[in-house]
């Protein structure tokens, strides 16, 4: 990646992956450990994409801890409500994505 458009729409288009895959996957019963994990790779492939250093993925990671448990909470609450679970799992991934974007984006090295 050679500049920080680049980076932007490689990100983005990170993000529309685990959003839609988790969309998919929620109405799997007991599938809000296998979103928040998902959630750790997003954020993770966030950071590779600017060019950010595993240790700086690590620190988000563990600022947003309680965003991935309040989501996963609200999935378990809605178990027995796939096509709720299915639209509170999708808007959660866009939105943790977009938070790791834009807290990634300035820390990457490329203009």
């Amino acid at each position: 990646m050679s500049d920080l458009q680049s980076a932007t729409e490689k990100a983005r288009s990170i993000v529309n992956k685990f959003t839609l895959g988790a969309t998919g996957a929620a109405f799997i019963p007991g599938s809000t450990l296998l979103l928040a994990g998902a959630d750790v790779v997003m954020v993770n492939e966030i950071a590779k994409a600017f060019g950010c250093e595993k240790v700086e993925a690590e620190a988000f990671i563990a600022s947003i801890a309680a965003t991935v448990a309040g989501k996963t909470a609200a999935n378990a609450l809605l178990e027995f409500i796939p096509l709720a679970k299915n639209v509170v799992a999708g808007v959660g991934t866009k939105a943790l994505g977009e938070a790791a974007i834009q807290y990634f984006k300035p820390k990457s090295p490329y203009r």
